[in-house]
């Protein structure tokens, strides 16, 4: 799970049931906190996420970590491959005739 260690952790079933008591049945964001010892300001983002979302989890939309290289043909993955070698070979020409020059 996400979240630093000794974070508290809520399954959907328990916010649904928060988010519940506190838009449909009257409770407040006090009694709440008392009676379930949840911080006030984490109740009223579970119940702005669901009025956004539908559900009492965040749904951001964030793609995490690098985006991966989509080729759709692996031809153009062997074409791009085929440039870097042809690169490469020409830089190897260039550093022997400096290398050969120098001497």
């Amino acid at each position: 799970m996400a979240g630093k260690a000794g974070m508290t952790h809520y399954d959907k079933d328990f916010r649904m049931t928060v988010v519940d008591m506190h838009l449909n049945k009257g409770w407040s964001l006090h009694q709440l906190e008392g009676e379930f010892n949840i911080n006030d300001t984490q109740i009223v983002n579970w119940c702005n996420w669901y009025k956004k979302y539908g559900t009492p989890f965040q749904q951001t939309g964030k793609v995490r970590g690098r985006p991966r290289k989509n080729y759709s043909d692996l031809a153009e993955k062997v074409k791009k491959l085929e440039m870097e070698v042809t690169l490469l070979k020409k830089l190897n020409e260039l550093l022997l005739h400096e290398e050969a020059e120098s001497l």
